[in-house]
């Protein structure tokens, strides 16, 4: 037997879905497994004061899953609950506790927050539509200027 064939079969999800990697296409019993033991996994990181600083700490180092997999399953419609509630476990633990520096903290947030993150977009959409409506009625001054000066010179020839 080679060596691939050996790490092979060493390597893969420990926790029971299997040999080798998980599968890309998961059945609906095995999403709300996963689900469960996701919101499982954190509640315990939680009450062991180790809060996760992001889900590939559950995906990849515990579950030995591929990001590819990864994005499959967190994009099944039986598991964007699970998810959500996830990522918002997350984001609450770090406004309460500031575990993260300022810098981080804020980026974490961005990330992770969805209801931020769709309020920072308003706020830019709105000061871009600002800057728009700006630059469009100095553009139109200008050539209001520019037209009004030419109009001045035609009377005076």
């Amino acid at each position: 037997m080679t060596k691939e064939k050996k790490l092979s079969g060493q390597l893969g999800n420990r926790n029971g879905l299997g040999k080798g990697r998980p599968p890309t296409s998961f059945t609906d019993e095995e999403v709300h497994s996963l689900g469960t033991e996701l919101l499982s996994w954190m509640c315990e990181r939680y009450a062991a004061d180790k809060p996760p600083i992001h889900l590939t700490e559950w995906y990849f180092l515990e579950k030995k899953m591929l990001y590819h997999d990864w994005d499959a399953l967190r994009n099944r419609l039986g598991f964007i609950q699970y998810y959500d509630s996830a990522l918002e476990m997350m984001t609450l633990f770090t406004q309460k506790n500031s575990t993260l520096a300022t810098a981080y903290g804020s980026r974490f947030l961005g990330v992770y927050s969805k209801d931020l993150r769709e309020h920072e977009k308003k706020i830019q959409a709105e000061k871009a539509a600002g800057e728009i409506a700006k630059a469009e009625t100095l553009v139109d001054l200008m050539e209001a200027q520019r037209t009004g000066a030419l109009s001045q010179k035609k009377k005076k020839t």
